[in-house]
């Protein structure tokens, strides 16, 4: 239960442009502009791989993701960086959350399906 607890982070949709939002870590996430806990990444023109942190900052460049359907499965959805087109949110197992572009590795998962946090019992493994 801790680990679906704390892997809980909701979408807060951006006005700017459509299907634009940020992530947050859902423990952390507060009503309005102001609170939470951002997915934060430090991309450039020379850095085109960063770790995600945690992090109140709000600069669109690096906080800012345009939520898109994935090509490989159905209802699920990539979540590309807003500045940086071709880079994608992604998730190596066990423990890395990162944005990369390019050649995504075999075993790097950019797809993810929302589920509703109620349902989450249907994804527990006894291990």
């Amino acid at each position: 239960n801790d680990f679906f607890k704390d892997a809980k982070y909701s979408l807060w949709w951006l006005p700017e442009v459509n299907n634009m939002c940020r992530l947050r870590a859902q423990t952390t996430a507060g009503m309005g502009q102001e609170g939470g806990m951002n997915f934060n990444f430090a991309l450039s023109r020379q850095v085109t791989v960063s770790e995600v942190v945690l992090s109140p900052g709000q600069v669109a460049e690096s906080c800012n993701f345009i939520v898109v359907a994935s090509p490989d499965f159905q209802g699920a959805f990539r979540f590309e960086c807003a500045h940086f087109p071709g880079h994608y949110l992604a998730y190596r197992p066990p423990t890395h959350l990162r944005v990369l572009g390019g050649v995504v590795e075999e075993n790097t998962k950019i797809d993810f399906f929302l589920v509703d946090y109620a349902k989450m019992y249907m994804y527990m493994a006894v291990e």
